[in-house]
């Protein structure tokens, strides 16, 4: 229950109401229905039931089951709503005991019934369906909607317009077609009314195209007073157009409920002024209401509207913190714009605003409302209280500021959304169409939803879970274990310290894992990647991507598309996958994968593994003791300096030594094997392979030489300009030790340890 208009013999009371309900099938009421739990008939939420009341003290009844926690709106319709010819309808609901739960009698449309109900158990209920006039006689339409949380639309009709038709009255509102001005008058105030009335005003002009003028004499568009007991409003109208309001709120009201920016006086103000407005409650009661029997709609209550009744609390479905209301709510200003418009481009909020913390609205009434959140005094504010407020702004590039809070904020950057800040529930609302482009969040555990603006996020510290949405969206995650999705757009990533996991989008995203042990995924689009220091787990997926692993020990993945990878400093673990990647180890020793595509692989420094996979790949082992495995394909294998093993696997490859005492093995394929300099050992394995030698290779062995199928490709400096095979072996050729030895002076030679006769060798030898 809530105290709002709650109080006097004067109070002309502002009232709502809801039409009807839709139709469904229709059950129909084939014998008399028993005036008892005994009834034979029963409904489902959705149905329709048809029936007759045909002589006096006939009240039908029908069973309905219904679920806990759950509203329902049971619309009786006769005469007045065209459902039937019975004339005043009653409606009755019973629990399964068949004790009176609720009633109602003129809700409806005209003279109809119509009840809104929350199921307090899961079960069978009764309806009864009666006349005011016990002697009416006539048939009837009675149809059961469960019912979910009206839209904005729906409550800000609700307060213009619903109300005063249910009071068979019209929605009415000042005229402000030729002036957006009203003139008050709150000299009959206390300097306490006087300064929360301004306070108020400031609230309604920040939302809706209006502008209060004080005038200290004569006559005014509203005026103010103190001297009857409580708070209410009246207005004198003509048709449609308010021609004068009155609002009084007592000096005892102010006694009992604080004259602070954040008290229940305030929010009095506000409520008021905007019945002086045009504006009625948000439900069908006045005075006292109970959740639960008197809401019109289910999600009513202070967290939507300053008009309502219900606080956040009492609204038991709402999921919200108790919070005196410091501002016109999402369902207020819909209606106060649909009254009198939105503001114009001269509003203090028109350019980039600040909220929050820091904020930049230092000339209004919020100023010290933030000051909580910078752990600012005010003698305005009263500590003690708990405050809920929407964000309403025109335009500009705008920031939400809650850098000093410490508590785990869900924040919801969207419109129409709320956010749980300090420590509460749905206590910050933002309204329809207002764009807060960015945010720096407090050092909690904090959840951030972006909206499709392009977002700057600084989370700050904390372990946050972030999703930036659409936009081409800019988040740093700060200290802490981040989470951070990217969403749609282009957007750019940076987790700095701790282990985050970062994920892109189908846009061109950048991503970077800074400090820790991260996780970066970079979506579908053109990204690029870096894990930065700790030890990273990177994927890039599709499209063309770099990635560069940083320092730490890096497992990279490239994905699908065309991607270069780096993986930097440590010892790092890189995955090609599909398409034609260029995979660099960097320093650190390296396992590399090729997998499908033509991939070049380069292991860089220190002792490498290399897979080069299933295409033509192209691997360099550089510098340290690698080892390279060319498995399918025709690949192109390079030791580089360092003691390497190269294998060429499946296809026709070339394997290099380069520098250092190298192993070639060939295996299956015609295969073309060059150990260079350093003592290499050589097999060719299968097939026709061929074993390349130039000055300067030093001492070589081939343990699998051939002379029906393979070839010694000789240089010409090798063999002194010689050009014949059988020359060769006439001058460098010989038997040492029972195998094949070329000797070419210095440290030049070649053994083939399987062979012991220079026989048929001639034909084995090509100058190249």
């Amino acid at each position: 229950m809530c105290f709002l208009c709650n109080a006097t013999q004067t109070f002309d009371p502002l009232r709502h109401g809801e039409d009807g309900a839709d139709e469904f099938a229709a059950i129909s009421e084939g014998f008399e229905a028993s005036a008892s739990t005994a009834t034979s008939y029963s409904i489902s939420a959705g149905d329709t039931f048809a029936g007759t009341r045909s002589s006096e003290g006939d009240d039908d009844w029908v069973a309905i089951t219904l679920t806990a926690g759950e509203t329902y709106v049971f619309d009786l319709d006769g005469s007045s709503g065209g459902g039937g010819t019975l004339y005043d309808t009653d409606l009755y609901l019973y629990d399964a005991a068949g004790n009176q739960l609720a009633y109602d009698d003129l809700s409806g449309e005209g003279l109809d019934a119509e009840l809104t109900f929350e199921a307090t158990y899961t079960g069978t209920y009764y309806i009864e369906v009666s006349s005011y006039f016990s002697s009416s006689t006539g048939s009837y339409t009675l149809t059961v909607d469960q019912e979910g949380p009206a839209t904005l639309d729906e409550m800000a009709d609700f307060l213009t317009d619903g109300y005063w038709q249910s009071r068979f009255l019209s929605g009415r509102s000042f005229d402000t077609s030729g002036s957006n001005q009203i003139t008050v008058n709150i000299t009959g105030l206390t300097a306490e009314g006087q300064q929360l009335a301004r306070w108020a005003f400031e609230a309604w002009e920040r939302v809706a195209n209006l502008e209060f003028v004080e005038t200290g004499t004569g006559f005014a568009d509203i005026t103010f007073d103190d001297a009857a007991r409580g708070a209410y409003a009246q207005s004198v109208t003509s048709g449609g157009t308010i021609l004068s309001s009155e609002v009084n709120v007592s000096t005892d009201w102010l006694s009992d409920y604080g004259t602070s920016i954040n008290s229940y006086s305030f929010q009095t103000y506000v409520h008021e002024i905007g019945h002086a407005l045009g504006l009625g409650h948000q439900g069908a009661y006045n005075g006292t209401a109970t959740y639960g029997t008197d809401e019109t709609f289910s999600n009513d209550s202070w967290q939507l509207s300053v008009m309502s009744y219900f606080d956040q609390e009492d609204n038991y479905t709402t999921n919200a913190s108790f919070g005196f209301v410091v501002t016109t709510m999402m369902a207020d200003i819909v209606a106060i714009q649909n009254l009198y418009g939105a503001p114009d481009a001269d509003s203090e909020t028109a350019g980039d605003t600040t909220w929050g913390a820091n904020t930049t609205l230092t000339d209004s009434y919020l100023y010290d409302i933030f000051g909580v959140l910078e752990r600012r005094d005010s003698p305005d504010r009263d500590s003690a209280n708990s405050m809920a407020l929407t964000i309403y702004d025109v335009s500009g590039t705008d920031t939400l500021d809650l850098s000093n809070n410490t508590t785990a904020d869900r924040i919801d950057l969207n419109d129409e959304s709320f956010s749980d800040v300090a420590g509460l529930i749905g206590n910050v609302g933002i309204a329809r169409g207002t764009v807060v482009e960015n945010l720096i969040a407090g050092s909690g555990n904090d959840t951030i939803t972006g909206n499709e603006a392009d977002n700057q996020i600084q989370a700050g510290a904390g372990s946050d879970e972030i999703a930036a949405g659409a936009g081409h969206d800019s988040v740093w995650g700060a200290a802490g274990n981040d989470s951070i999705d990217g969403g749609a757009g282009a957007d750019s990533l940076v987790g700095q310290s701790g282990d985050d996991t970062l994920f892109g989008s189908s846009s061109t995203d950048l991503l970077r894992g800074d400090e820790g042990n991260d996780s970066l995924t970079g979506g579908t689009g053109d990204d690029t990647i870096y894990g930065g220091s700790g030890n990273d787990t990177i994927f890039s997926n599709t499209a063309l991507d770099t990635v560069y692993g940083g320092d730490g020990h890096d497992y990279i993945s490239s994905g699908d598309g065309v991607d270069y990878v780096d993986g930097e400093g440590g010892n790092d673990t890189i995955y090609g996958r599909s398409g034609w990647d260029s995979l660099f180890g960097g320093a650190g020793d390296d396992s590399l994968f090729g997998s499908e595509g033509d991939d070049l692989l380069n292991g860089g420094d220190g002792n490498d593994w290399f897979s080069a996979g299933s295409a033509w790949d192209t691997v360099f082992g550089n510098d340290g003791n690698d080892t390279l495995y060319g498995n399918f394909g025709s690949d192109v294998l390079s030791g580089g300096a360092g003691e390497d093993i190269l294998y060429g696997g499946t296809g026709d490859d070339t394997l290099r030594g380069v520098d250092g005492n190298d192993t070639l093995y060939g295996n299956q394929g015609v295969d073309r094997l060059e150990g260079g300099s350093g003592n290499d050992l050589l097999r060719g394995g299968t097939l026709r392979d061929s074993f390349v030698f130039d000055t300067g290779h030093d001492s070589d062995e081939i343990n699998d030489f051939e002379t029906h199928r393979d070839r010694l490709e000789l240089s010409s400096a090798l063999v002194d300009g010689l050009n014949e095979g059988q020359d060769v072996l006439d001058t460098f050729a010989g038997i040492q030790n029972g195998m094949v030895v070329f000797d070419f002076g210095g440290s030049d030679q070649i053994t083939l340890s399987n062979l012991t006769t220079l026989d048929g060798l001639d034909d084995n030898i090509f100058i190249v």
